[in-house]
């Protein structure tokens, strides 16, 4: 065996490569998550799983993206989107209102108060919905726990206004009935093609009368959702999942499935989507993906027994998404993602290739939201066939609505920032350069793009390399960063770990791979 000292074998190299295109892993320790998962990212889109698109985004400002001819006063509290039509619920002040937009147009044909039916709202009111058709009619349902009434658009210019003996906290459409769970638990449904016939006396000794009826959950203190999944309505309570089954008196049934397992109660988020025939919902600890034949599995972060990963996902969310300490956000979804809204940003899950991705949303600092809160609304377009949004801005007074083509506004910069690499310190291991392998969207582009560098002691990224307007060539492109001597040897001043930043303004750019070039201090072999 020889020993090689650098004084005899200078400028020995080693260089390790990464490709992080499989997402981000905001749950595990930063040092332990895999090589090509980001610990962060914004602004940062797979592109043909080869490589990382950052891009700030266009101005959101362009016609093509708007939805509305002129913004809608007040905020939304629901929509639903029938043909070519999209139906809101919508506040302005303490009045409600239904208001139909034609999506092709952008142009309001309804606009009907809620007034006489509702009364007096509050900005803070919850509202479901849903859409009922009948062998007539089609129908777009809403419902708020504050009121014993249903009130449904029919496309007309009148208001249907259904009386109940019960405040309904969830809605949902199924085997040509509504079904309806109230603020205990107790489960509700109307009578077969009919809107307006349901149970309408206190709780007594049959569930079924005139083929509407009830089922009272005794064992629930409360139930918290409902979502029919196949030929089967499901519902949850905080620690347990029913399935209710059949479609007449003969045929119904209910039996509890699953235990232990449910959706916390808060009407003030949407946790619950149905895609592809599986169901996605949000429990207090994470994400859970439920076919209804196999027992839920947890989607939003690895879980690893034994030593091996069992559920496929090297991705993740934050342990803690919100200030209480538990996940709370709106779940959306359409044919390929799940779109998990927090604030302003959201989450967003390929179905298909298991992986998580951190997207910008609406946020402050553009001509719509400037830096006023915002209520984002996805809603699925059945005219474009994708999942679109509408954005109410809360600018006290003046509270205004738009609908865009898109999911994310124009932010300043797009970045990643890769895993936190571990030192080895018995290698002894000193780096000395970055090399980026990039490509930009044509050879008229002009990017602006800085590399960092932080370790645990620093406060903050440390610019290593900027290129301000860097025109690109639409080719291929290789940018070779040398690290400053005062961060090159980082194994040397005892860091444990390092991490790299990628930052693009302007126009967008390709990122393919990462190398990190070494240079050995002293190797044995």
């Amino acid at each position: 065996m020889r020993s090689y000292h650098r004084s005899n074998t200078p400028n020995q190299k080693q260089v390790d490569m990464s490709r992080p295109v499989l997402g981000v892993n905001e749950y595990n320790w930063e040092t332990e998550i895999h090589d090509e998962v980001m610990s962060y990212a914004f602004g940062a889109y797979p592109n043909k799983d080869e490589s990382i698109k950052l891009d700030t985004g266009d101005d959101e400002v362009a016609a093509t993206d708007k939805v509305f001819t002129t913004a809608i006063a007040g905020r939304v509290l629901a929509a639903e989107c029938v043909n070519n039509y999209l139906v809101m619920l919508r506040i302005d002040g303490t009045t409600c209102y239904v208001t139909r937009v034609n999506l092709t147009t952008g142009v309001v044909a309804h606009d009907l108060s809620l007034e006489d039916e509702w009364g007096k709202q509050s900005s803070s009111s919850k509202v479901d919905s849903c859409v009922f058709n009948t062998e007539a009619d089609t129908f777009v349902v809403f419902a708020t726990p504050s009121e014993k009434k249903l009130v449904a658009y029919d496309f007309s210019a009148v208001i249907v206004t259904v009386d109940l003996a019960f405040k309904p906290k969830k809605i949902a459409a199924h085997t040509n009935r509504v079904f309806a769970i109230d603020n205990r638990h107790t489960l509700w449904w109307s009578g077969k093609g009919q809107l307006d016939t349901w149970y309408d006396t206190n709780l007594e000794e049959s569930f079924i009368l005139r083929d509407s009826g009830y089922w009272v959950l005794e064992n629930e203190s409360y139930l918290s959702d409902l979502a029919p999944l196949g030929t089967s309505l499901y519902i949850f309570s905080d620690k347990n999942i029913y399935v209710f089954r059949g479609y007449d008196y003969d045929s119904f049934s209910l039996q509890k499935i699953l235990s232990n397992i449910g959706i916390r109660d808060n009407t003030a988020y949407r946790r619950m989507t149905v895609t592809n025939n599986t169901m996605y919902f949000v429990t207090n600890n994470g994400i859970y993906e439920f076919s209804g034949n196999d027992a839920p599995r947890v989607i939003s972060r690895p879980v690893v027994i034994n030593g091996n990963n069992s559920n496929s996902i090297i991705g993740g969310l934050p342990k803690t998404v919100t200030n209480d300490g538990e996940f709370d956000g709106n779940i959306y979804s359409d044919s390929s993602h799940l779109y998990f809204y927090t604030d302003r940003d959201y989450y967003r899950f390929d179905i298909f290739e298991r992986s998580w991705w951190h997207m910008p949303g609406f946020q402050s600092g553009n001509s719509y939201t400037s830096t006023n809160d915002v209520l984002q609304l996805p809603y699925w377009n059945t005219l474009t066939e994708e999942l679109n949004v509408l954005v109410s801005s809360l600018k006290s007074g003046n509270e205004q609505i738009y609908a865009f083509n898109r999911l994310s506004s124009q932010v300043d910069s797009a970045y990643f920032i890769t895993k936190a690499f571990n030192i080895s310190p018995s290698q002894q291991m000193s780096l000395t350069n970055v090399v980026l392998q990039v490509m930009g969207e044509s050879s008229s582009a002009v990017s602006d793009i800085t590399i960092s560098l932080k370790t645990p002691n620093m406060a903050d990224f440390v610019a290593v390399f900027t290129d301000t307007g860097r025109e690109m060539t639409g080719g291929m492109e290789l940018i070779n960063v040398y690290v400053p001597a005062q961060y090159s040897a980082i194994s040397r001043y005892g860091y444990s770990s390092y991490k790299i930043k990628v930052e693009v303004g302007g126009d967008p750019v390709n990122v393919f791979n990462i190398e990190r070039h070494f240079r050995v201090v002293g190797r044995t072999r």
